[in-house]
């Protein structure tokens, strides 16, 4: 997997086919001006590989899933998680995110998880993701 893996603080595992999600990843991505995240949709090889080592597979349907040294976070969770490793301002959601009790952050997170096919669509595997953003993909 690279350099981008090795170099990375944290990978972020993501649907690949939704639109909305394909626009949240390019959207962090350009967030991310020090390169701190890798990418990796969960139907890609390494996607599942990593899931699978990280004993979180069953996250993967329709949650976004944040691997880190601190854990595997998944949907609300793994949102603020990544906007803590953005840094400021992202980091103002995450702290705020810690306010609100999971349950909670996680229904409304589930759904939108729920809708964001019918109201977004659906695309081919990371076609939406700029190709900047695709160099940053864990591939194998």
């Amino acid at each position: 997997m690279g350099s981008t893996l090795e170099s990375a603080v944290g990978i972020v595992i993501f649907d690949g086919e939704c639109v909305l999600c394909n626009r949240i990843i390019a959207r962090i991505a350009r967030a991310d001006r020090h390169a701190k995240l890798a990418f990796a949709s969960r139907r890609s090889p390494s996607g599942a590989k990593l899931l699978a080592e990280a004993g979180a597979s069953e996250l993967a349907e329709g949650a976004l899933v944040f691997i880190s040294s601190a854990g595997v976070q998944a949907k609300s969770a793994a949102v603020f998680a990544i906007c803590a490793a953005l840094g400021f301002p992202y980091s103002l959601v995450a702290f705020l995110g810690k306010l609100v009790p999971g349950a909670l952050s996680d229904k409304v997170y589930e759904w939108v998880a729920r809708v964001r096919i019918r109201w977004f669509g659906q695309t081919s595997e990371c076609a939406l993701i700029p190709a900047e953003v695709r160099a940053r993909l864990l591939k194998e």
